[in-house]
């Protein structure tokens, strides 16, 4: 299957830069923020799709729009149940107030639940299992040989059970059952789903034996990723992107509050850096994918 450059960086540095927008996401406090981070993985889902020839955007619109789907929901309820805030534009029939406040405040957690959906969506088309596996195996052995059994069993089981579904669909194609008697297929279905399962257990214990697993504490084993300079070179952009970033958030740059009241800090030229540096990090995978790596 054809990689975009972005797949192509050692799966250490993929997922440590996932758990890092993951991270802003819920730390970042100013409205244009998230909307830096919602157009970054927006395009970057989009531009991936063009690689691959997909181009299904008119089918994945729904998906582009979760934030602002989560957006009118989350603030549409926490307006009806909360009431702080100074901004109050009309009066409930329960004598409470239907505050802007309220309603920003809702809107804005709605909308990083959406983003979060975007980026663990992104994770997931650019981490595979076995970027997960070669992580994993170095310091937790057994519990990468476990995963990659589950990984492994999952989709040959749902597959049997299609299969399974179908043959016996088409040998009573033609008959008219009742609750009772489907309730029977089913029943017949699942136990020969299980029994398939135990014997298809079995032969992957006898394999695993014939290859050798538990004679040996002393494996070699190939690397498929291996270190380049270019994921340094990234890294240190990241790190230093970073490193100004939250220096600039500890000095109070970038401030937005949202609760109890809704206050906007006046604007500060420091304030355009922190976008930039932001910036930089959000359209990573996008500009790497652009660019020959």
């Amino acid at each position: 299957m054809k990689q975009t450059n972005f797949e192509k960086l050692y799966p250490g540095l993929g997922l440590a830069y996932y758990v890092l927008v993951l991270s802003l996401i819920i730390l970042v406090k100013h409205p244009i923020e998230l909307l830096i981070l919602y157009i970054a993985v927006a395009a970057s889902l989009i531009y991936r799709d063009y690689l691959m020839g997909e181009y299904l955007f008119h089918k994945k619109i729904l998906t582009y729009l979760l934030p602002f789907i989560f957006m009118i929901f989350t603030a549409t309820i926490n307006s009806m149940f909360r009431h702080y805030g100074f901004i109050n534009l009309f009066r409930l029939s329960n004598g409470n107030y239907f505050t802007l406040d309220s309603i920003i405040d809702g809107a804005q957690g709605g909308f990083r639940l959406g983003l979060c959906v975007l980026w663990i969506k992104h994770l997931n088309e650019h981490i595979s299992t076995n970027n997960l596996l070669f992580l994993f195996k170095g310091l937790f052995p057994g519990f990468a040989l476990l995963l990659t059994l589950v990984f492994r069993f999952f989709p040959h089981y749902l597959n049997q059970a299609r299969e399974l579904i179908i043959v016996n669909k088409l040998s009573n194609e033609d008959k008219k059952l009742g609750i009772k008697a489907n309730f029977t297929n089913t029943a017949n279905v699942l136990a020969k789903l299980s029994s398939w399962a135990l014997e298809s257990s079995i032969n992957t214990a006898q394999y695993m034996q014939a290859r050798g697993l538990g004679i040996s504490d002393n494996k070699t084993s190939y690397k498929l990723y291996k270190w380049r300079t270019n994921d340094s070179i990234l890294l240190l952009i990241i790190s230093v992107a970073m490193a100004g970033y939250f220096l600039m958030r500890a000095k109070g740059y970038l401030d937005f509050i949202y609760y109890p009241f809704t206050y906007v800090p006046e604007w500060q030229g420091l304030n355009f850096v922190m976008l930039i540096l932001l910036s930089l990090v959000a359209f990573l995978p996008l500009i790497v994918d652009i660019k020959d790596y």
